[in-house]
């Protein structure tokens, strides 16, 4: 049987975080008009999300990939992060460069970011 760690992983990164901190911003239902060319924007809602900026390890650094002025994000599993969505925290923008997730037996335990700003 699986351990699910999510409920602790939400509680630890409550008291290492700042509920408020952390978003994303995500537009859904957008569409481009393929004749005229013209996209219709979509939905914008901001999700917020429990999580802690950490340190990146710098044996990930390439310069190419990773950069050294990129930050690691450590979310807990109540929203799902996708490419497409902007984070938000300490008052900057960042895109998503890479998602990892920690997933033990079919489990996410917590979602693991690297945004550049």
């Amino acid at each position: 049987m699986a351990l699910d760690l999510s409920a602790l992983t939400t509680k630890l990164l409550t008291k290492l975080g700042n509920a408020a901190y952390v978003s994303i911003t995500r537009e859904t239902g957008g569409s481009l008009n393929p004749v005229t060319g013209v996209n219709t924007p979509g939905v914008i809602t901001v999700l917020p999300v429990v999580g802690a900026v950490t340190a990146i390890d710098t044996r990930l650094i390439d310069g190419t990939r990773i950069k050294a002025t990129d930050k690691r994000l450590v979310l807990d599993n109540g929203v799902t992060p996708e490419y497409d969505d902007i984070i938000g925290f300490g008052g900057e923008e960042y895109t998503i460069v890479d998602i990892d997730e920690a997933n033990h037996a079919g489990t996410t335990q917590a979602w693991h970011l690297i945004v550049r700003g």
